[in-house]
């Protein structure tokens, strides 16, 4: 497998997991994550499981990483479109391209 074709899995993979969570507006109410459930309404401002944070950056990082990842993922793959386009071949496209796979599969 190519370093193009790990980075471009592991993208396809993140973005389905954020795909598959619910839909924002996430929120944070002092600490309380909540999101809107299907059977949210005006009335019913609760989603339907609110997770709570111990400390107030964790509740951040949570409610900003629904938005976050799909555009740093995208971002990520215009890089690498780039790199893929534009760098000749040889030793430093290979090394930038494996570079991010790495990085991406947590080496």
């Amino acid at each position: 497998m190519t370093a193009t074709s790990r980075i471009l899995s592991h993208l396809d993979a993140s973005n389905a997991r954020a795909e598959a969570a619910t839909p924002r507006p996430w929120w944070n109410e002092s600490g309380i994550i909540h999101a809107k459930a299907e059977n949210w309404t005006e009335e019913h401002h609760a989603c339907d499981h609110p997770i709570t944070c111990d400390r107030e950056e964790d509740a951040d990082f949570i409610e900003h990483a629904r938005t976050d990842l799909p555009r740093a993922n995208k971002a990520i793959r215009e890089l690498v479109r780039f790199i893929d386009n534009c760098c000749e071949p040889g030793l430093i496209k290979k090394s930038l391209l494996a570079s991010v796979a790495a990085i991406l599969e947590g080496k």
